[in-house]
């Protein structure tokens, strides 16, 4: 589990990251006692690291350590310690890093003797204050930690101090980033120390968030890549792809962030020398299951003759090279679209008293002749005016009759509301949608207006008597409404009420006039 202030540093280094993003490197290590690289080779290499800032003076057989962790200026290479030669490196593109440690501090092998490692643990913040400001002096791009020494307890071996050695490196690389968020920072531990289950390989899930990248040495420890490949296990005691798989999560599995180390001609020992060749085919097998990776290093500038060996193995780099730029990282998806409700603009009133009347269409019965139906205007208050109209039939006839409009007398009382039953669309009013709910509103009580008897008089008795009014709620022609609670609708002494259901008999009694008449 990360601390807070753990969480605030990668969140950091995130940011500085997205700068450094890179890929396809070629990393060449200088040894500052050897040859200055030459211009066949600065124009394949991408990135320099320098080897290496000591804490002791080189001595035969056992090197000379500063008791107290003391780190000299270092010189660049042919003994130089000559400011312009890191200023011409930089003006081509290249990223110079300066590496601190390497064998001569001292190795965790069989047989070696030095030891200079051990006197800087407990001196961890003036490592870091020391190292910062070599990178600040000599104008440099970062820095490498290669730590080569032991990790973990060997009484055998008489070392007992693996505790304090991995708290040295992790609290100088978390130091390191605090204090250098937009430099370089990265470590080349031998692929032995970076397997699941090691002391080292447990610290770097610590802090491999402060890490640009890392870069194994896959030829000193437990991987043979010159002979198995990069997928393949024969004489290696793991392939390659395995310990490579190992590291992915721990670097949010980024293949950009790990570099891939070879050594030309100097790892005799342990059978590890990699000819151009041979690079070139791991390479081309390491992009057959990475496309998009951190590239390579090796071990050492000296025996890049000419830049043959950096040349054929740029070739097999060139392929993918750039693809962190052209989509070697996911693309952020684009948000899904959310559907937006349109709403549906509902006319305006023409009512003089503030209702408008609402057409609700029902079917037209079907008949030999096209008939119109009879719209009725129900008075509807304006807060709820529905979206679909109410449309009656007229009465069926052999002949083409003319709508007429009738206005429905309704009673002051209060009334139930009047249910619409049906959304079907007419050739008069459009249609809802499917699935729209059935609105109710209540009938508004409003004055009559004035309505003038037909001449045909009828007596009550005489009225037809339909089952149900045209609206759906009176039962006229025996003097009750629907609701027995409800006052009577028509009432005989009532001359309105008579007149009213006078006109509607009469109505429905023109058809048949009209028949006799045409048959006269």
């Amino acid at each position: 589990m990360k601390s807070l202030s753990q969480w605030i540093l990668a969140s950091l280094c995130a940011s500085a990251a997205a700068l450094l993003k890179e890929d396809a490197r070629m990393m060449a290590y200088v040894g500052n006692w050897q040859t200055c690289p030459s211009e066949a080779q600065l124009e394949q290499y991408t990135h320099i690291a320098i080897g290496f800032a000591v804490t002791y003076t080189y001595a035969e057989p056992k090197n000379l350590c500063s008791e107290t962790c003391v780190i000299e200026v270092p010189l660049i290479c042919e003994n130089q310690a000559d400011p312009s030669i890191i200023s011409d490196w930089k003006s081509r593109g290249i990223k110079v890093l300066l590496s601190f440690g390497g064998a001569g501090m001292g190795g965790s092998w069989e047989g070696d003797v030095n030891d200079c490692w051990k006197y800087c643990f407990g001196r961890e913040d003036y490592v870091i204050g020391r190292l910062v400001e070599l990178v600040n002096t000599m104008n440099l791009d970062g820095i490498d930690l290669d730590y080569e020494y032991f990790l973990e307890d060997e009484p055998e071996r008489g070392f007992t101090e693996g505790a304090a050695a991995i708290n040295f490196l992790e609290t100088v690389t978390v130091g390191l980033r605090q204090q250098m968020p937009d430099k370089i920072l990265t470590h080349a531990p031998m692929d032995v120390d970076a397997v699941a289950g090691t002391a080292y390989y447990e610290m770097l899930g610590r802090i491999a968030y402060t890490m640009d990248f890392i870069m194994p040495q896959y030829y000193n420890g437990v991987t043979r890549p010159n002979v198995d490949g990069f997928m393949n296990q024969v004489q290696g005691e793991m392939s390659p792809l395995d310990h490579y798989n190992g590291l992915l999560p721990l670097f949010e599995y980024d293949p950009t962030r790990i570099v891939f180390g070879f050594c030309i001609n100097d790892c005799g020992g342990t059978g590890s020398n990699s000819d151009a060749t041979q690079a070139s085919t791991v390479i081309t097998e390491l992009e057959s299951q990475f496309p998009c990776h951190g590239g390579a290093f090796f071990w050492v500038n000296l025996d890049d003759t000419n830049g043959d060996w950096s040349r054929g193995v740029n070739q097999a780099l060139s392929f993918n090279r750039g693809c962190t730029n052209i989509g070697g990282v996911s693309p952020t998806p684009p948000p899904l679209a959310v559907p937006v409700s349109v709403p549906v603009a509902l006319p305006a009133p023409t009512s003089p008293i503030g209702v408008s009347p609402v057409p609700v269409a029902l079917p037209i019965p079907s008949s030999p002749i096209g008939i119109s139906p009879v719209t009725v205007p129900i008075p509807i208050p304006t807060p709820a005016l529905p979206s679909a109209p109410i449309a009656f039939p007229s009465p069926l006839s052999p002949i083409g009759i003319s709508p007429v409009t009738v206005p429905i007398p309704i009673p002051t009382s209060a009334l139930p509301s009047v249910p619409v039953t049906s959304p079907i669309s007419s050739p008069l009013s459009p249609s809802l949608p499917v699935g729209t709910p059935t609105p109710t509103f209540p009938v508004i009580n409003s004055a009559p207006p004035a309505v003038t008897p037909a001449t045909t008089t009828l007596e009550p008795t005489e009225l037809l008597t339909p089952t149900a009014s045209p609206i759906g709620m009176v039962s006229i022609g025996n003097g009750s409404v629907t609701d027995p609670n409800e006052p009577n609708f028509y009432d005989p002494n009532n001359s309105l009420s008579y007149a009213v259901s006078s006109f509607q008999a009469s109505l429905l009694l023109v058809p048949t006039l009209v028949t006799w008449a045409l048959l006269m």
